[in-house]
């Protein structure tokens, strides 16, 4: 692999996985839109925008900061592992990411809700609620999205490298 392919796949894993934080974190805002807040929608817009054009641009962005100046080598090696691969990889961690962080949060509020529904109350007589409460859909939606990547894997690489041809 050439050491300018090694940079841009480098740019696009962190373009990708700060686009996924940021939008699968952020985007509630959307839904809570009101008069005062409409800057906020603009910033949430503007952000996804960059990091999408930080993901589009990878190859750009190596040749204008030129990022494998002052390397000895033109080809690092990583044995047999192509550049589809290794993005391969990155979505698998991705999703399982999403996975394993959201999975938890769909236990708890499943458990919330049996609690709300049998008004459990602790000793004192107060409802004993000691978890941080986190929503239930979104963390739906974060696992489904975190199954399809690691299903899509192969064909979001190849959607990532088709600009290479």
């Amino acid at each position: 692999m050439k050491t300018e392919d090694f940079f841009i796949i480098l740019l696009k894993t962190i373009g990708i996985y700060t686009l996924c934080n940021y939008v699968l974190n952020n985007y509630m805002i959307v839904y809570s839109i009101t008069e005062q807040d409409w800057r906020c929608l603009i910033s949430f817009i503007g952000f996804t925008l960059v990091y999408i054009a930080f993901i589009i641009y990878s190859r750009k962005i190596v040749k204008v900061f030129k990022l494998t100046k002052g390397i000895e080598t033109d080809f690092i090696s990583f044995g047999t592992l192509s550049s589809m691969k290794i993005l391969q990889i990155v979505f698998i961690f991705l999703g399982a990411y999403l996975l394993i962080d959201n999975a938890p949060n769909i236990l708890i509020e499943s458990f919330a809700s049996l609690i709300g529904k049998a008004q459990y109350r602790s000793l004192n007589g107060l409802v004993d609620v000691s978890y941080p409460s986190q929503p239930l859909l979104p963390a739906i939606i974060k696992v489904l999205i975190g199954f399809f990547i690691i299903q899509k894997s192969r064909w979001l690489s190849g959607l990532l490298l088709q600009e290479k041809g």
